[in-house]
């Protein structure tokens, strides 16, 4: 396995916490980190010019993982060596944690699609502290679709506030943030502007 080497995005605007700082320059005890910090209102345009940013460089600075921490996310020192560690454990390309809203809803950004309708459904605070430490699709199945003899096959819509990504050729070129707003009338005839995260893409019809 090559040493790994990874190129940390700290997209920022505005107020960035003291707390998120630390974590940023405290997320690795052994890994070798390179520490990008890049400043836009644009939140999408921000995450695309950090992820070129890297893309550009890979072959000059042989990065082996890109992680991201939003400038307002404050996990506990060691958190990249933790989910890169899982990451490996596990054999997968992406590892997120779990981030609550900060409202009183007690929902996450953490969601799953439904492509029969084409929704999203947010995790809540509470069904996190059912599943494992480290969850899949398939665990969130279990917990959402309990004894259903035919399951929806619904994929997880990962936070970006805290992660990190393997390099994989066959899909990081592919990889891009962006906002997607709708107004969605209901059947009372009344309108709502509705918002899917910068987190997600998603297809067809959906609300959030």
């Amino acid at each position: 396995m090559p040493e790994r080497k990874v190129f940390l995005a700290f997209p920022c605007y505005g107020l960035v916490h003291f707390e998120s700082v630390q974590a940023a320059y405290s997320a690795c005890r052994e890994t070798p980190v390179a520490l990008y910090r890049r400043s836009d209102s644009r939140l999408p345009f921000n995450f695309n010019s950090l992820w070129c940013a890297a893309l550009n460089s890979r072959q000059q600075h042989a990065w082996t993982h890109f992680a991201m921490l939003h400038s307002d996310v404050a996990p506990e020192a060691g958190w990249l060596d933790t989910l890169i560690g899982e990451q490996e454990r596990l054999g997968v390309d992406v590892v997120a944690a779990v981030v609550p809203i900060k409202d009183g809803r007690g929902l996450t950004s953490t969601g799953v699609w439904n492509p029969e309708t084409g929704q999203v459904r947010r995790l809540t605070m509470a069904e996190v502290m059912q599943l494992p430490d480290t969850f899949t699709a398939d665990d969130v199945a279990d917990l959402l679709q309990p004894g259903k003899r035919v399951r929806v096959d619904m994929p997880l819509m990962i936070n970006s506030g805290c992660f990190v990504a393997a390099w994989r050729w066959d899909w990081c070129e592919k990889v891009v943030w962006r906002f997607v707003d709708e107004i969605w009338r209901g059947e009372d005839g009344r309108f709502t502007a509705c918002t899917m995260s910068e987190d997600w893409i998603c297809r067809g019809n959906w609300r959030s």
